[in-house]
């Protein structure tokens, strides 16, 4: 979620990412709908939209850039070191 918020920000998805975080305040419910709402007008994968819907346990999955998933920090840093 976060590259793409990177790659499309604007001052209104800025605008409108504080707001949702005012009301998951109030209903966890109605910030995930907003979120989705925006997701989609930002052109997210299906797969991001389903992570965040918070509707299925979390599956790991690999970072971008990687094919494997990092399961401790050590074991990512000696993967990077290999490839240097």
């Amino acid at each position: 979620m976060g590259l793409l918020y990177v790659q499309k920000h604007t001052f209104i998805v800025d605008l409108q990412v504080i707001w949702l975080t005012v009301i998951a305040i109030v209903s966890r419910q109605r910030a995930l709908n907003g979120l989705q709402h925006i997701l989609k007008k930002l052109g997210a994968s299906e797969q991001l939209l389903r992570v965040s819907r918070r509707q299925e346990p979390l599956q790991p999955y690999p970072p971008p850039g990687s094919d494997e998933i990092v399961t401790s920090r050590k074991k990512a840093q000696k993967t990077q070191e290999s490839k240097r």
